[in-house]
């Protein structure tokens, strides 16, 4: 999505795609159609305990804080560099709505999982 390397020389661009083709253990890949349709692609390149580990090490990392806060380190410096400040201010506005309903359910569950009349309540009266 995002071209870094519009100012290197043509030779360098190669020599970048020649160490970027490199064989991955697993990857797991998401995109999303025009009609809103998301396909995840997982590849394995064998299915032994290392394999299987190495992709475990990804799902922990997509699972992660950490993970959610780089990819939008990521997607800040691509479209900054591609002078998209827009586009990543309508990105900003839906993660600070993300945040907000996540709070939002968050105090929601918490309250509903109150008793209306706590127990100690009941032998005051």
């Amino acid at each position: 999505m995002f071209n870094f390397n519009k100012n290197e020389p043509e030779d360098k661009k190669i020599l970048k795609e020649e160490e970027e083709a490199e064989e991955f253990i697993a990857s797991v890949n998401y995109k999303i159609s025009k009609d809103k349709i998301v396909v995840v692609d997982v590849t394995v390149e064998d299915y032994d305990a290392y394999s299987i580990s190495q992709l475990c090490i990804i799902l922990d990392l997509l699972a992660s804080d950490t993970c959610y806060m780089q990819t939008v380190e990521i997607l800040k410096e691509g479209f900054t560099n591609a002078k998209e400040e827009e586009a990543l201010e309508q990105i900003y506005l839906h993660l600070s709505r993300q945040v907000s309903d996540k709070i939002l359910k968050t105090i929601k569950e918490t309250n509903d999982s109150q008793p209306c009349i706590r127990p100690s309540q009941m032998l005051q009266g």
